[in-house]
């Protein structure tokens, strides 16, 4: 018997699971059942499904707040005019902490899109990992050129 519908109901669902990261069996070690972790629960638990991606966006974010540093150092000026503010206002130990907060949030937002959405998510990130690199590549362009 053949139902209408049924085979798209059937590839969509396969297509959910292979593109979402909800839930996982595992088995339970004393009572040999299995148990089944919410996407919440893994992500708390640190197993991320975009660490390598994650990884490589705190790295570049890290170089960027390196090459602000050292242009900074001689003597030039933030060109982001909220991270300058708190740079001018507070030094520049706060002016880190507002930039890492951010790279932070936007760990996190991704993770929980990534929950929903894996392919979103890692896009995402990479396009964020894409963004900072140009960042990043353009600060040592400039040191190049001003100060060597």
């Amino acid at each position: 018997m053949h139902f209408p519908g049924a085979d798209t109901k059937v590839a969509g669902l396969r297509h959910h699971e292979e593109n979402s990261i909800r839930t996982e069996a595992n088995v339970d070690q004393e009572s040999g059942q299995e148990t089944t972790k919410t996407g919440f629960q893994r992500l708390f638990l640190g197993e991320l499904p975009l660490q390598n991606e994650t990884t490589w966006f705190i790295f570049a974010n890290c170089l960027d707040v390196f090459m602000t540093y050292i242009l900074i150092r001689f003597g030039a000026i933030e060109s982001n005019p909220v991270a300058n503010y708190f740079l001018e206002h507070y030094g520049f130990a706060v002016m880190i902490y507002y930039k890492m907060g951010i790279v932070a949030f936007v760990c996190v937002v991704t993770q929980l899109v990534a929950l929903k959405n894996l392919p979103k998510a890692r896009w995402l990130m990479r396009l964020g990992i894409l963004i900072v690199g140009v960042v990043v590549v353009y600060s040592a362009a400039l040191f190049a050129r001003h100060f060597l």
